[in-house]
């Protein structure tokens, strides 16, 4: 219950910070086309973490890329433990902030 409530707050926030139509920003598994890679200029790409993941979405969704999300079902953890740390949670509420400011700048 604590990780869906985890998700569900994250995706609310990022969707809201970056008005983006995106339903689920923070999923893990992904397929990407190669021609929408050669325009999100990964090399630039600053964040780490989870915030990697909104930080592509976003570069995706900016430059008019197309998105289509098929939902999956996610298990949850039998072994080991998240990478949620402090730093990473910190980084990952601050870097949609920070992305918003960036492209109002460029503007």
């Amino acid at each position: 219950m604590r990780r869906r409530l985890l998700s569900g707050w994250a995706n609310t926030y990022v969707k809201t910070v970056l008005s983006m139509p995106v339903r689920d920003v923070t999923a893990g598994f992904k397929i990407w086309r190669a021609s929408a890679l050669r325009v999100l200029d990964l090399a630039s790409i600053q964040s780490t973490g989870y915030a990697f993941q909104v930080e592509m979405h976003y570069r995706a969704y900016r430059r008019g890329q197309k998105m289509v999300e098929i939902p999956i079902h996610f298990e949850d953890r039998a072994v080991g433990q998240s990478k949620l740390d402090g730093a990473v949670a910190l980084e990952a509420a601050l870097r949609p902030l920070r992305l918003r400011r960036a492209e109002r700048s460029r503007r």
